[in-house]
């Protein structure tokens, strides 16, 4: 299955890239696809808990299933004045 996973702010800058293309298996969860994450980029892992995530531009929670085609935007806490 394949997978478009947007990210934003400091989540781009850890990975390097504002998006990326993966192909998790059947099953996968958000959660899973988080977990891939801070494998190959461990300084993810300070983000995990503080960042919001959607699938298709709707919010979802981290036991969601992913299906082929879905795009997961990775959004982390902001702040301004």
């Amino acid at each position: 299955m394949n997978v478009k996973v947007l990210l934003f702010a400091s989540c781009s800058d850890i990975v390097g890239s504002r998006n990326l293309d993966l192909e998790p298996a059947s099953g996968t969860s958000v959660q899973d696809l988080i977990d891939g994450l801070i494998q190959k980029y461990p300084r993810f892992s300070g983000l995990e808990r503080s960042i919001m995530i959607s699938v298709n531009q709707v919010y979802v929670e981290r036991d969601h299933v992913l299906t082929e085609g879905d795009e997961v935007a990775m959004i982390p806490p902001v702040s301004g004045g």
